[in-house]
């Protein structure tokens, strides 16, 4: 197929200019036999035998084909140039645009010693004005034109040696006497792009690489003595590795912000440091390089040093969670990523980080925000760094540096280089090849596992349940918070898993989060019953799992604590059958006492304790027989029957007790004429005391403060009547999206155990403000449900499911109406923010200026008076 693409692009070659101008094509098809001719002689020369001989039918079948018309051969140049120069990066290739300007700017300065400037390019250059700059240089962005365009050429390639490249390196080392060698380096290879972009005779190519590596041994040298003579020079080259100390700070810092920004950071920060990768690799991971396989993630890296042609792909790289420590838990961080930005998005392009540039975003978080703050600062003393020291190479140096380090008993060497994408020369590839116990192993030890203790094998949170109603429960919760990943199983299995890391560490994020946080305004968190559908199924136990990666001690580790567990359990139950004296008192019960036999050794055990408190402690054995421990055995038994029958005494008292205090409520409320919470089945539930501002009706019950700026609690009736109650607990307007709003619409608020707002009117709740944000949200919902309308799909009384599905299809249309508002561009990412936008910004956008205006008189006249 190559062969006859070439073969038609020499035909539009030779084409005359009357066929070029729109004629019959009759007489381009006679230059056929001289377009072959030409083919065949350019195929012997690259020696592709095949075209040598083109049989008359085929002449005559291409000739009766439409010829490809001289913009296609443009084309087909272009698209050949790509592939030819597709082994850089954009980014590299304009820093080599940039170094070899300065090159070329140099040998034009001095052209009268050299002589390497061709006529060509100083033909161009006088040929208009502003090409050159007051000095009579050319000018930078000119030079950086015509390298992108390759024409014309600069430098006369048959005259130039490795020396004048040299002479260059030597001027800048006059200019900047602390210049690093690794920077030599690069200009270095931005030559060698150079000649490769236009096409130096291999002849010439290898004679100029082998004077440059002579000449660049020696300037190794002398630029490594500089620190020993010149006290101003650093030692070091480069950005320090990032401390695991540090690392833990990091995450702590960036989980307790309430910003979206950190939220979306700390986990591109957390899945550097697990992957070694570089910021530009897992800036450009996509859901289809993820997957799941028995207690740990995998990712699939289609690009790294050791593999530029994408061939080691197939190796995953494992990530384990950390329950040990969740400010650095991976999973834990995708969960809440998860949560803040939906799962596969129709937007998102397949993404996992969505957007055109997210390693520069990444940059400017980490090295302008997030190394300033205070607690940072504090942990960046407390290891002798500075702001400066740091960077986002960092992350990826710390990550190898702490698995390779961090332990007497890490990770091999080579499974670490291997994860990290560095080269091992040609051993890599046929003595050391990739296996999965070695990169299991990197994945649990950079995680931040404790390697001396048997949580070095803990599994990760799952959802188990052995009925189908459990399963369908947790199903129906994934629907609701994850639309977008119902046909995907792949993802549909990583996300799950991310969940119940949320769930299982929620006492934890409660406790570090702010109450602000938009993480407690997502709809895992706002609708009632979800968290704790989801808790009753969340565990951390094996059930068919066995963890991967461990090292041998770790299982022996986890056999001694068994084992030690079940001896002290064991010690207890002799100790309380004792009769309640502790470890240093002494228990001699003679074997007879017990029912066996005087002196029968073989079915006794003794068990020694001794004291701590002075060095002369009193040791003392206990020599208990078999039937003994039987008798432990059953009185604890019978101990827990009697505590079981405590607890359920208990709670049959507490019920009773809450039930009293209900009827009780009940009477005061409907003495006071109070309204009542219409429950769900439309029934009136009466308010617990804490709602209409009493006591406590449970002391159990956890106790809410107050936070300012926020609105009180209003439950209110679908009927009349007057008057408003004010709870403790207070619900934040600000902060939620539009779905957010329109499901606390239809089904409340978990959080401040708000009844749904459709059943609320204006004058339910304590300011004038508090209603206009409930008109506002109104507004909204009426905008959705006309929409809905249109397009049959509307519900009065939805269910969770229903309102799922009718603002899926009703967001277009918002976003429609706000970017008909604002004249905002399409764009496919647009889409996306406008899910992330606060509702108060897309009503403020949408609602009708005149009668916001008119609002504002009235407020303003309210103020005057």
């Amino acid at each position: 197929s190559c062969c006859r693409r070439l073969f038609h692009a020499l035909c539009a070659g030779n084409m005359d200019e009357h066929q070029r101008t729109g004629e019959c094509g009759q007489a381009a098809c006679e230059q056929i036999p001289s377009a072959a001719t030409q083919a065949a002689q350019a195929a012997e020369a690259f020696g592709a035998s095949e075209l040598q001989a083109v049989p008359q039918a085929q002449n005559a079948a291409l000739s009766r084909r439409e010829l490809p018309r001289l913009e296609d051969s443009e084309q087909l140049r272009r698209d050949l140039e790509d592939i030819l120069n597709n082994n850089l990066a954009d980014s590299t290739r304009k820093m080599y645009h940039g170094h070899m300007t300065h090159f070329i700017e140099f040998l034009y300065a001095r052209d009268d010693d050299f002589g390497l400037i061709t006529a060509a390019l100083k033909e161009d250059i006088e040929a208009e004005e502003g090409r050159k700059t007051a000095d009579n240089l050319p000018s930078l962005p000119y030079l950086h034109q015509i390298l992108t365009q390759r024409n014309p050429i600069p430098i006369d390639m048959v005259k130039f040696t490795g020396e004048h490249f040299m002479f260059w390196i030597t001027h800048l080392l006059r200019q900047k006497p602390d210049l690093a060698f690794a920077t030599c380096g690069t200009y270095r290879s931005a030559l060698m792009y150079l000649l490769h972009l236009y096409r130096v005779p291999e002849l010439k190519f290898t004679e100029v690489q082998s004077e440059l590596s002579r000449s660049f041994v020696e300037l190794k040298e002398k630029c490594n003595r500089k620190p020993a003579r010149n006290r101003s020079v650093e030692v070091t080259m480069g950005k320090d590795p990032l401390p695991f100390a540090v690392y833990q700070v990091l995450g702590t810092v960036m989980l307790a912000k309430a910003e979206r920004e950190f939220i979306w950071g700390r986990t591109f920060m957390v899945l550097s440091w697990n992957l070694m990768s570089r910021s530009s690799n897992t800036a450009a991971l996509m859901y289809n390089h993820l997957d799941f396989a028995n207690d740990a993630f995998q990712f699939y890296i289609n690009h790294q040093n050791n593999d530029q042609a994408g061939e080691r792909a197939r190796d995953p790289k494992h990530v384990y969670a950390n329950t040990c420590n969740p400010a650095i838990c991976p999973i834990l961080a995708l969960g809440i990523y998860w949560l803040m930005f939906p799962p596969n998005h129709p937007t998102s392009g397949g993404r996992l980080f969505p957007g055109s540039n997210q390693y520069e975003r990444f940059k400017k978080l980490f090295s302008q925000r997030l190394l300033r703050d205070s607690e940072v600062l504090e942990a960046l003393e407390n290891n002798a760094l500075h702001v400066g020291d740091l960077g986002t190479h960092s992350i990826r140096k710390g990550s190898a540096t702490y698995t390779a380090s961090g332990t007497t008993f890490g990770p091999s060497i080579t499974a670490i280089c291997q994860r990290a994408g560095w080269k091992m020369g040609i051993i890599q590839d046929t003595h050391l090849r990739y296996e999965r116990a070695g990169d299991q192993q990197v994945g649990r030890t950079c995680c931040g596992l404790p390697t001396d203790r048997p949580e070095f094998a803990a599994l990760p949170p799952m959802f188990w349940c052995e009925n189908r109603e459990g399963r369908e429960a947790i199903n129906e919760v994934m629907d609701q918070v994850y639309p977008h990943v119902r046909e995907n199983a792949r993802l549909r299995t990583l996300v799950e898993q991310s969940l119940a890391s949320v769930v299982y560490h929620e006492t934890f994020l409660r406790k570090v989060m702010p109450r602000n946080h938009p993480l407690f305004r997502t709809e895992l968190f706002i609708h009632q019953g979800y968290l704790d559908t989801l808790k009753k199924w969340v565990t951390t136990e094996a059930h068919g799992r066995v963890p991967t990666g461990i090292t041998p001690h770790t299982s022996i580790m986890q056999d001694l604590a068994e084992l030690k567990g079940q001896v002290m359990e064991m010690k207890n139950l002799m100790m309380t059958m004792a009769g309640g004296r502790g470890a240093t008192d002494g228990i001699h019960p003679s074997a007879g006492q017990w029912g066996g036999p005087p002196g029968a050794v073989a079915s006794e055990m003794t068990v020694t304790a001794t004291g701590n408190n002075s060095r002369d402690s009193r040791v003392n054995a206990v020599t208990v027989s078999g039937d003994f421990v039987q008798n432990v055995l059953d009185s604890q038994s019978r101990m827990l029957h009697s505590q079981s029958r405590l607890l359920e005494a208990q709670n049959r008292f507490n019920e009773k007790m809450d039930t009293l205090l209900i009827r009780t409520e009940q009477g005061r409320v409907s003495n006071t004429g109070i309204r009542q919470i219409p429950d769900e089945a439309g029934t009136g539930m009466p308010l617990p005391r804490s709602i209409h501002g009493g006591s406590a009706m449970d002391s159990r019950s956890a106790h809410i403060s107050p936070a300012s700026g926020s609105l009180a609690a209003m439950p209110s009736g679908s009927g009349g009547g007057t008057g408003s109650q004010v709870d403790a607990c207070k619900f934040e307007w600000g902060g939620n999206t539009t779905r957010s709003m329109y499901m606390i619409y239809h089904f409340g608020h978990a959080e401040t155990k708000l009844p749904p707002f459709k059943s609320l009117r204006g004058k339910d709740f304590p300011t004038k403000s508090d209603g206009k944000r409930h008109s506002d949200l109104k507004f909204m919902v009426r905008m959705i449900d006309a929409e809905a309308s249109a397009l049959g799909i509307y519900k009065a009384n939805p269910n969770r499911r229903e309102a799922d599905f009718i603002f899926d299809h009703c967001e277009n249309y918002l976003f429609e109406q706000y970017q008909r508002v604002t004249g905002a561009i399409p764009a496919q990412e647009d889409v996306s923010n406008f899910s992330l936008l606060c509702w108060l910004t897309v009503v403020a956008v949408l609602r009708p200026k005149e009668r916001i205006r008119k609002r504002r008189r009235v407020d303003r006249s309210c103020n005057e008076r």
